[in-house]
């Protein structure tokens, strides 16, 4: 009896040391729906469908450019060029083609082009 004892108490206390042991490097890592100033882009919008908007990381490139070439002759022109998503409805009203802005995303999806989904944005002046 003394001995099941024993080893349940001395269980108990391997299992708090290890829970409380919390790595250093598990702090650091962000959340993917953290917004960071170091993940940001800045370019021109051309909207796309669903919610879907392809951004051009030059941002003085011809506005009419962007209404008058097709998503694949953008891709295909412009080297930085990603495709954001969203679900929230004010941010598909505000954003339009043409407009310049600064996007903060999650993650880039590895696709081409890249992927990831709007955390936050402003419209640049």
């Amino acid at each position: 009896m003394m001995k099941l004892l024993f080893m349940s108490i001395f269980l108990l206390q391997i299992s708090f040391g290890l829970t409380s042991c919390e790595s250093k490097s598990s702090k650091e890592i962000l959340p993917e729906n953290k917004i960071s100033d170091k993940k940001v882009v800045e370019g021109r919008v051309k909207e796309l469908k669903d919610g879907n908007y392809l951004v051009i990381s030059n941002t003085d490139i011809n506005i009419k450019e962007i209404s008058n070439l097709s998503t694949q002759q953008l891709i295909d022109k412009y080297s930085e060029v990603y495709i954001f998503s969203t679900n929230k409805e004010e941010y598909q009203r505000l954003l339009q083609s043409g407009l310049k802005v600064r996007i903060w995303y999650d993650y880039i999806r590895e696709s081409n082009p890249p992927r990831s989904k709007i955390l936050k944005f402003e419209i640049i002046k």
